[in-house]
């Protein structure tokens, strides 16, 4: 006998099919050869290389130099952040330079991220089809297809974001307050999440307030805080850590070292 219930995940099911289908389609079709090289793209992939080579280094020092003999300097990290070059040296060691293989990594981490959130947003509410009409909304939002067709970390960035979020959940939503492994890699998720974009170390505002909300206390609220700092220090003894310009990244200097400089040309 089928019940009301069963009835209702056997429709979600059956949607969730040509919904898939559709989006791995729509994302093939943004998918064109080449690549633009400009922004933020060779800088990811020089860093990407080094993790192979271990020249990171050298990396530092030649980004420095080029930055400091510049004419006309606007804000340009020394390094970027070791999230997305970490990612994208699997396969640049797998393909080699193969720009196809780079927006197709980036793809899949789209596709995961609109499945994670799925699942979020499905734990939440009961209903399952307005789950699946926000993954719609979000899925085939052009904005989101247009980036499938570069090579930058705003794609890593969406998924790791909607990976910590579920992680956040799972460990503090529903007034639960978990132990063990499943506190510590979420610590490393957040923590590498922000080394993807350094507006990810905002999540870890959220989890405070997922586990005041769960009424987490003593050792296991400590526990995501410390993974999360103990990755942090295998990062700076693996690579260098630097930014030019670090709250310029977030908007907070570059705007006034531009109203300085568009002060100097008045006068």
């Amino acid at each position: 006998m089928i019940t009301g219930l069963s009835r209702k995940r056997s429709i979600e099911c059956l949607l969730l099919v040509p919904v898939a289908v559709a989006l791995v389609y729509c994302t093939s079709r943004f998918i064109t050869a080449g690549c633009v090289f400009n922004g933020d793209f060779p800088l990811y992939l020089r860093q990407a290389l080094c993790v192979w080579q271990g020249d990171a280094e050298k990396v530092l020092h030649d980004m420095q130099q080029m930055i400091d003999m510049s004419t006309y300097q606007r804000y340009s990290p020394v390094l970027y952040p070791w999230g997305s070059p970490l990612l994208l040296s699997v396969p640049l060691k797998c393909f080699g330079m193969d720009y196809q293989a780079f927006k197709i990594t980036e793809t899949v981490f789209f596709i995961g991220a609109l499945a994670v959130f799925y699942l979020l947003f499905r734990q939440r509410e009961k209903n399952g089809l307005l789950p699946l009409a926000a993954v719609i909304l979000l899925g085939f939002n052009t904005f989101y297809l247009y980036f499938c067709n570069y090579v930058s970390c705003e794609l890593f960035f969406l998924f790791f974001i909607a990976a910590s979020l579920w992680g956040i959940h799972r460990c503090y939503g529903n007034g639960q307050c978990r132990s063990g492994a499943l506190p510590l890699l979420l610590g490393v998720l957040l923590l590498f999440t922000a080394q993807i974009r350094t507006e990810g170390y905002v999540l870890f505002a959220s989890l405070m307030v997922a586990q005041l909300r769960s009424g987490c206390r003593g050792r296991r609220l400590m526990l995501p805080y410390l993974s999360a700092a103990l990755f942090f220090f295998m990062l700076e003894l693996l690579f260098p850590q630097r930014l030019s310009q670090p709250l310029s990244s977030l908007g907070v200097c570059h705007t006034g070292g531009d109203m300085a400089e568009f002060a100097k040309l008045l006068l």
